[in-house]
Parts: C-alpha cells; sequence; structure tokens
C-alpha cells in the first residue's frame, strides 16, 4: 500500500546574497539535491508529499523563477529553475529542508509554479528514455552545493580533488554525543561547539542581529597557530597566520549564518576573514591547544591588560612585548578601508585600550596587535618576543601615552609599580577601634575640615573606611562629593574602580559596565576581580571564571560579606563551565566564614547546585527543600524553582500545576534577574500549553520591566516571533476569529515588518469577513495600504479594501481606497477588477453613465452583471434581456440552481420588454429542463400565454430570483467558497 502524501508547506525570503526556500515537512525526511544543468537544480526527497506553494506564489524572489513539483511514488520531486551564475545548496533542519540560491540578484518577480499529477523525469531519463531509479537518501549534516562545473576542454587531465573537511567528505558520519567534547582532529577542522567545547547542531540561517544565542566556533589547526582579532563597530576581522583550505569559507556561512558579509581576504601567508556582528556582540578569542575558539555574544566591554611599550629614543621606534609573536601581516581594515598591520599572537593576550601617536596607532583589540600607520614611513616587524614599530622620526617617545588618547604624562599606574588600587584592610583602620567608633573619628574630621583640599582628603578617608566594610550606597554618596568639589579625581583610577565597584555591590549593573569598562582600569588586576563579579551577575559565565582565575586571591583583605558574594560567584562560574571540582573548593573554603542565615542559605543552594552539576540528585534535592523552606529571600525562592523544575521533569507535577507554583514565586521575590528569568519560564510553559496570548504578555513584563538585562533583547525577538507564530502557524486555525482580533489589538505593536506582518494581516482580514466584521476587516486593510504597501501589491490590496467597502454600504470609501492606489501599469486581470469596483461604486453613488464608460471593453460576465443592474434601474429590459442572453447556459442538459436562475432572469427581461417572440424561444429552448428545476414554477408562469398580463402576480418570486443575479452577490457566493485575500 503506497505511503500516505504528507503536507509541505513552501515559503521562501528573499536577502541581499541569496534567496531562502524553506520546505516545512510535518516529520524528518531524507533529500538529495542534484545539478541538471545551468540554472537548473532538482530536490529530491525520499517521502511522498502534497506541496503548498501558496505562500511563495505571493513572494517576489531575486533569483528564484520556477518552481515545478511532483509527487511520484519514489516521494516528492521538485525543479528549481534560476538564473545563470547562481548556485544551490541545502541543508536540514529537524523537521525543515533549506535551500539557498547562492549569486547575483535579478529584477525581483513572482516565481512559476506548476504542480504536475506525475513524476519529474531525471536528466539522465530524458535524455535517454531510460526510467531514473530510486536510491536511498541521507540527510547531509553539512550543505550540499548544486553547481555546474565549467567544461573541461578535450584531452585536458583530471583535477586533482581539493581538500575537504571530514563532515564534507562523508555526510553520513554521525556527530559526537551531546557530552563528548570534540576531539583533536588529523587537519583543519570548524565546528561550532557550545560553551563546554561540545559539537552543536547547525542553526536555521537566517538571525543577525540582535543575537539571542551565543556564537562559538572553533578552528583546529593541525599545527601551531597565532591569532588576531580586531572589532571596529560591527565589522569584526578575523586572522590567523597559518593556511586555511578554499572550504572553510563555505563551511563558516554553514555553521553561522548569524555572520553577516562573510568574506575571505587573499594574503601572501595567512588566512583572514571579515564579517559584521551585532554592535552589541563583543568578540572573545582564546587559544586551546592549537586550536583556537572565537565566542560571540553580547557582552560588555570587559578589557584585558595591555602589552608593554618601550619606547627606543635613539632608534625612533616603540618596542612592544609579547610571548610568541607572529609576522606581520599588511592588510586593509574592513570597516574604514586603510591599511592596517595585524600581528597574530600565539599567548592569549590582547591591546586596549587603542593608543593614538601622530605617526600611528595601536588598536584596541581583544586578542593580537593591530597597528595603523598614519605615515607612509612607518613600518612593523617582529620577532617571538616583541613586536617593533619604526620609522617615526623625532617624536618625544619617553613620554608614556595617557590611557585615553595622545601622549599625557600623568605618571604610573598601579600596574606599573607593583601596588594595588585597593587596599580595604588598611581602609577599615581597624586599629584605630571598631566599626562605630572609627567611623565617628572620620565624620567628625570632615565636618572640621578647615580648606577644600582637608575636606576632600577626609571624605575620601571616610569613603574608603565605608567601601572596606563593603557598605556600596555610602561609598557612591561620598564619592560624588569628592568628585564635585575636585572633577579632576573623576578620571583617578582609585576613585573610578571605587564607583564601579560600589555600583557592582548595589545591583546598579547598567552603570557599573561603563565604568568597569573604562581605558583608565584596563591594566588593574583588581578591576579584572570586579569585572568578574560583573560577569557573574550576567551570567556570563565564561568571562567571569576567566577573570576570577587569577583575581580572586585579592578578595583576602576585602570586608567578610564581600569575600562571601565573590566565592558564591566564583563557584557558580565553575560549575557552570563544567568545573564542579574547583566549584565544590571554593564552596568548602569561605563555608567557615558564613555568619548570617541569608549567607548559609546561599552557600546551601549553590552546593545543592553543585551536586546537580555533578549527578548527585538526592543529597542536592534534600539542601534544595531546606533552603526553600527557610524563607531566606531570593535564595528561597530560586531553591523552590529548582524543586518545581524537578517536579515537572519526572511527572510528579503537571505544567499547569507548574506554571500556578511559578506564578506564585514571582511575588515571592520581585525585581531582579531572578523575576525576568521566572517571566522567561512562564512564556516557556504558556506556549507549550498552547496559551500563546498568556506567554506573551509574561515576554511582554519581561522586555519592559528590565531594560538593563542583557537578555531583554531575547525577550523581544522572542515576542515577535510567538505573535508571529500565533497568526501563521498551527495554532492559527484553532483561533476563533474574535480571539485572533482580540489578539492582534493587544499586541498589535509586534506585528513584523515585511511579507510575515503583511500575511498576518490579510489572514486576519478574511477571517474578520467571514464574520461579517466588515469594518474592523476594513480597518485593518486600509492601515496596511496606508503605511505598509507600496506599487503592485498595495494595488492588489486596495482592491480587496474597495470590495469591504462596498460589501459595508460605504461606496465613497471605496473609491478612496482605489484612488489612494492607482497605479499606470497594471496586470490586466487586476486592472479589470479595480475598474468593475469604481463602476459599481459608482452606481451606488447614482453615476450610471460614468459607470458604464468604465466597463468599456470588459465583456466578462461580472461587467455584464454591472451592466443589467444599471439597466435594469433605469427600466430598459430589452437591453437587459439582450445582456443575460449571452450568459445563458447550454440547452439539452440538466441546469443546476445558478443556471436554471440565470433563464428565469432572461424570461422575465423579455416579459417585461414586452418581446413575445423571444421569450417563446426561450420557452422551446429550456421547457424540459426548466420542468425538472427548482424555478419549474415560476418559468411556466413567464413562458404561458398570459405571462404580459399576470406578470404582478408573480413579483414576489422573481425578487429572490433576480437578486441571486447581483453583482455583490456573485463576490459573496466568491468569499464563501474562499477567502478575501484569494481574490486577487
Amino acid at each position: 500500500m503506497p505511503a500516505r502524501s504528507l503536507p509541505v508547506l513552501l515559503r521562501a525570503g528573499v536577502h541581499d546574497d541569496y534567496d531562502r526556500l524553506v520546505f516545512d515537512w510535518p516529520a524528518a525526511v531524507d533529500f538529495a539535491l542534484e545539478a541538471e544543468g545551468i540554472g537548473t537544480a532538482r530536490i529530491r526527497f525520499a517521502g511522498p508529499g502534497r506541496l503548498d506553494a501558496s505562500l511563495l506564489a505571493k513572494t517576489a524572489t531575486a533569483r528564484l523563477r520556477t518552481v515545478t513539483a511532483s509527487d511520484g511514488p519514489d516521494g516528492l520531486s521538485v525543479h528549481l529553475g534560476f538564473p545563470s551564475g547562481v548556485r544551490a545548496r541545502a541543508f536540514s533542519l529537524g523537521d525543515r529542508i533549506v535551500v539557498d540560491l547562492v549569486g547575483p540578484a535579478g529584477s525581483p518577480q513572482r516565481p512559476t509554479v506548476e504542480l504536475l499529477d506525475g513524476p519529474l523525469p531525471s536528466a539522465t531519463a530524458e535524455a535517454s528514455g531510460a526510467p531514473a531509479a530510486a536510491s536511498k537518501m541521507p540527510v547531509p549534516l553539512v550543505p550540499q552545493e548544486a553547481t555546474v562545473p565549467p567544461a573541461k576542454p578535450a584531452g585536458a587531465a583530471s583535477e586533482p580533488r581539493p581538500e575537504t573537511p571530514a563532515a564534507e567528505a562523508a555526510p553520513e558520519r554521525r556527530p559526537p554525543p551531546p557530552n563528548v567534547r570534540v576531539s583533536e582532529p588529523a587537519g583543519f577542522q570548524i565546528d561550532r561547539t557550545d560553551l563546554f567545547g561540545r559539537r552543536v547542531a547547525t542553526p536555521l540561517p537566517g538571525g543577525t542581529a540582535p543575537w539571542p544565542e551565543p556564537v562559538v566556533l572553533r578552528f583546529d589547526w593541525p599545527q601551531r597557530t597565532r591569532a588576531a582579532v580586531l572589532q571596529s563597530g560591527p565589522a569584526v576581522l578575523l586572522v590567523f597566520d597559518g593556511e586555511a583550505p578554499g572550504w572553510a569559507t563555505r563551511r563558516l556561512e554553514t555553521l553561522a549564518p548569524e555572520l553577516v558579509k562573510l568574506e575571505r581576504h587573499e594574503l601572501e601567508s595567512g588566512t583572514a576573514f571579515s564579517f559584521e556582528v551585532s554592535t552589541l556582540v563583543a568578540p572573545l578569542l582564546r587559544p586551546e591547544g592549537r586550536a583556537w575558539v572565537l565566542d560571540l555574544r553580547p557582552r560588555p566591554a570587559l578589557l584585558d591588560q595591555p602589552l608593554p611599550l618601550t619606547p627606543d629614543a635613539v632608534a625612533q621606534a616603540l618596542r612592544i612585548g609579547t610571548e610568541d609573536a607572529g609576522t606581520p601581516i599588511a592588510l586593509r581594515d574592513p570597516a574604514t578601508g586603510g591599511r592596517i598591520y595585524a600581528v597574530p599572537l600565539g599567548e592569549n593576550a590582547g591591546f586596549a585600550p587603542a593608543r593614538r601617536f601622530p605617526q600611528f596607532e595601536i588598536l584596541s583589540s581583544p586578542q593580537g596587535l593591530f597597528v595603523a600607520p598614519l605615515s607612509d614611513r612607518v613600518t612593523v616587524d617582529s620577532t617571538p618576543r616583541r613586536v617593533t614599530v619604526a620609522g617615526l622620526g623625532a617624536v618625544p617617545l619617553g613620554a608614556r601615552p595617557s590611557r585615553t588618547e595622545g601622549l599625557a604624562s600623568d605618571g604610573p599606574t598601579s600596574s606599573e609599580t607593583g601596588r594595588r588600587l585597593f587596599d580595604p584592610a588598611a581602609w577599615r583602620l581597624e586599629a584605630r577601634g571598631g566599626y562605630s567608633e572609627v567611623r565617628q573619628q572620620l565624620q567628625t574630621a570632615v565636618a572640621t575640615a578647615r580648606t577644600a583640599g582637608e575636606l576632600t582628603a577626609a571624605r575620601l578617608a571616610l569613603a574608603r573606611f565605608y567601601f572596606g566594610y563593603g557598605l556600596a550606597k555610602e561609598t557612591l554618596g561620598l564619592l560624588k562629593m569628592v568628585v564635585a568639589d575636585d572633577p579632576r579625581l573623576s578620571r583617578d583610577p582609585e576613585l573610578l574602580l571605587m564607583a564601579g565597584a560600589s555600583r557592582t555591590l548595589a545591583g546598579d549593573y547598567e552603570e557599573a559596565v561603563e565604568i568597569l569598562g573604562d581605558g583608565a582600569l584596563v591594566a588593574e588586576p583588581e578591576a579584572r576581580l570586579w569585572q568578574g563579579l560583573l560577569a557573574a551577575a550576567a551570567q556570563d559565565w565564561p568571562v567571569a571564571a576567566d577573570r576570577f582565575a587569577d583575581s580572586l586571591p585579592l578578595t583576602a583583605s576585602y570586608a567578610r560579606a564581600v569575600r562571601v558574594r565573590f566565592a558564591l560567584a566564583a563557584a557558580d562560574a565553575r560549575r557552570e563551565i563544567g568545573d564542579t571540582a574547583t566549584a565544590e573548593d571554593y564552596l568548602k573554603q569561605i563555608e567557615p566564614q558564613l555568619r548570617t542565615d541569608l549567607e548559609r542559605a546561599r552557600h546551601s543552594l549553590a552546593q545543592a547546585m553543585t551536586l546537580l552539576a555533578d549527578g548527585q540528585p538526592d543529597p542536592a534535592e534534600t539542601r534544595l527543600k531546606e533552603v526553600a523552606a527557610g524563607g531566606y529571600g531570593s535564595a528561597s525562592a530560586r531553591a523552590r524553582l529548582l524543586l518545581i523544575e524537578r517536579a515537572l521533569a519526572d511527572g510528579s507535577l503537571l505544567p499547569a500545576q507548574a506554571i500556578e507554583e511559578i506564578e506564585k514565586l514571582r511575588f515571592a521575590w520581585r525585581g531582579d534577574g531572578f523575576e525576568f528569568a521566572l517571566l522567561m519560564r512562564l512564556a516557556d510553559l504558556y506556549e507549550a500549553e498552547g496559551r500563546g496570548r498568556e506567554a506573551l504578555r509574561r515576554l511582554r513584563a519581561a522586555a519592559s520591566s528590565f531594560p538593563g538585562n542583557p537578555e531583554t533583547e531575547r525577550a523581544a525577538i522572542r515576542m515577535q516571533d510567538l505573535f508571529a507564530d500565533l497568526f501563521t502557524g498551527a495554532a492559527a486555525a484553532s483561533m476563533s476569529p474574535l480571539a485572533a482580533l482580540s489578539l492582534y489589538d493587544e499586541f498589535r505593536e509586534l506585528t513584523p515588518p515585511g511579507l510575515i506582518g503583511d500575511a498576518i494581516i490579510e489572514s486576519l482580514a478574511d477571517r474578520l469577513v467571514e464574520i461579517d466584521l466588515l469594518d474592523r476587516a476594513a480597518d485593518l486593510l486600509d492601515e496596511q495600504v496606508a503605511h505598509r504597501l507600496s506599487g503592485l501589491e498595495k494595488s492588489r490590496v486596495a482592491a480587496r479594501l474597495a470590495l469591504v467597502r462596498l460589501l459595508d454600504g460605504q461606496p465613497a470609501a471605496a473609491l478612496a481606497a482605489l484612488d489612494a492606489s492607482a497605479l499606470d501599469e497594471l496586470p490586466a486581470e487586476l486592472r479589470l477588477e479595480r475598474a468593475r469596483l469604481r463602476a459599481k461604486a459608482m452606481v451606488d453613488l447614482g453615476q450610471d453613465r460614468t459607470a458604464l464608460d468604465l466597463l468599456a471593453g470588459d465583456d466578462s460576465a461580472e461587467a455584464d452583471r454591472l451592466r443589467v443592474e444599471i439597466a435594469r434601474s433605469a427600466g430598459r429590459w430589452a437591453e437587459v434581456a439582450t445582456t443575460l442572453g449571452r450568459h445563458l447556459p447550454p440547452a439539452g442538459q440538466p441546469l443546476d440552481e445558478s443556471d436554471a436562475a440565470q433563464v428565469v432572469n432572461a424570461a422575465v427581461a423579455h416579459v417585461l420588454a414586452g418581446q413575445r417572440a423571444e421569450l417563446q424561444s426561450l420557452a422551446r429552448r429550456y421547457a424540459a429542463e426548466m420542468a425538472v428545476s427548482p424555478h419549474a414554477d415560476t418559468f411556466e408562469l413567464l413562458a404561458g400565454a398570459g405571462a404580459l398580463s399576470a406578470l404582478s402576480s408573480i413579483s414576489e418570486q422573481l425578487g429572490q430570483v433576480e437578486q441571486a443575479q447581483a453583482f455583490m452577490t456573485d463576490y459573496r457566493e466568491r468569499l464563501v467558497g474562499g477567502s478575501l485575500s484569494a481574490l486577487n
């Protein structure tokens, strides 16, 4: 028994560099992409499918020209036609098969779609007459390319096969299990991984900025390789001093479609890629053995220590100390087009902030060194231990550049002298007495200061005292007064870092990001410590773990409560990157220093989460229950959430019950990142339960109430995607028209631009017309025509708007819609339809002559219905009879109700025109058929001998028959059988 054909929706999107086709299958299916010649390709699916190309037929594509599909015994086969110079590539993602047409864009036009009954012959079968053999088609793990190789001259030797990565050479290879780290390959390879180095599935391409998920790419090299990365606005330049194979660019396109304008640059030695990302994204590049890992995600600009600079006044050069510098590579800055030198480094080191000199600039970079010459005489050379910038002329290089710009001389920093910026233990002045006693002494010094200098010094001493005890708000208040009295101190590294640290302690993370990313703090180990705490608050765990790795010992001199906070954050960071052993060590070391019940609760929560991560659920659950029952604020709320999630996972709690419990948690702890996480989780559960409106409400609350949260943008993107899916996805059919209208009214600002938004509006208008809510349907279409559409599509949708206005008895509004969307050049059928709608509006406004002029040259049945309507209202019955006679059904065959009504209307016209002979002729032609029709009695009265004198007795019966042939009735009947948007 043949397999049942599954419905397959085909949709398309147009991008700058490619057209994208997406085949949405109900279940995963194997496929193969085959080239069939220049400008043609075929995609063959292993299962039968009924192709629905209704959305594609409405899309103007820049490269796709034809689609021919057939559902044969071997499965669905789709033939694609496109201009020469365009190539096709395909890949799978779950139930979706994606085909990209990559190449030069032509003028946008709607593709020709043809759905055949029989199978599509293969290119070989067409040539030989033999049927194509069916074969098992594996789902490829990387894109397949459908390209036609250029013809080779006769006798030419075969070209050697280019080197390909393992995944491309053998698409059947299975990816490693999710918990197995990608092994070191024998040759060059690129993989997309998660934060633990595990290979992940290729995402559906198309997203650029803003980035809701991290992009982590692993470049494995067969030899030791140095690297550098530069970001300038959205532009990123990635440089290696090793040669990557030619297929590397296509591999990157497949693995990371988020990278926009990806391009490989030709170099004499080495490899360089440029691409664009969201301006919110900051790249990090780190070595792992012979591999380099590129981590792209939204994050604050947490800067690394700069490389040491040594001026050489004799040689008129600047030397930059390194551990493993590569050869300088000359190339162009992709953002500015200017000449730059990239020096890849083997160690994990960058340079920040940027330093500008009269003859050159050292650009800020998270990895490697980039020098931008401002003079043609500047040269860049290197040895493994240093990079030399020479040809500088008589420049006073003995002065060190400031941390902002230029050649200032504001003295050495703490990193150069070895002195820490902070000394919290000394600042507490414990040798002078207890907290209250010392505070009183310092406050007295502030109150009795006699000069401005004494006042500033006293306030600063009190600020340091407060900070030494971890009192953030008191510290910030005093720092504000100190800087107000002496604005020059706002750039002092100690005060700057103290302000950023206090902001972090106080939970003012948005302001803290700006302060702790300041260039004046880039070389400070103490700044790295606080950047780690800030990264942990943003749940950027790899950055937090990196910052804590070398700076956590500095916390030994901090107040006990601050030490506890750092230890818990560091334990969280190690746990989240998979290092549970170190996380446990941190928790054990800090446990003796716990003093309050809240600290103990947070510590127990961290222990429970570490146990869970370590595969010990039973002791973890015991601790979670203890914390949850203790009433310890955010710690108890988090413990309750973990218990809810575990109960949901093991089935002891239903989703509806989980929703109810999490909703209660929102009121147990509000106002920080935890509430944001609760809102996002509630959105997940509501969506899974089919309660889209509630999911949207929670996402809106998350996006609007937490503007400083780094995940807010992801919530906004997800909200828009869910809104679109509720109107275009599977849930749309089950939603009543009134519910759909209510949902749209509540969240109309989420209507996406472009084709998807237009489809939402048109679909909703269709459903409103179905239930006769004509005014609301017209309002939707009016807004779409006025603000979203242009050109041909505006004229097409405006015709639908005019029809709805006429159905609603508003002819003047119908004319306004047609006038506002007029075009000189329109397809013939659309031009005639708009003319008929305009003529109907004129009839309703009593301008019959203008209406007839508009119908001139239109011999369609629709136009004749309007002519009949005009002639009948004027009493010109002979004209009515002649017009109706052009559309009578053939005689001698059975008549349905509509056909019989046409014959009756013609008889009425003959009677009212006094045309006895024509009436008798009509009776002879249709007597037998009309005798068994639904209008048999009416026709017998009309065609009888006394019909001309007895018409008044059957006028009531005639009204119903005549109305059945009215112009607007025809449109209403078409709407019953289809939708408004399908009329044109």
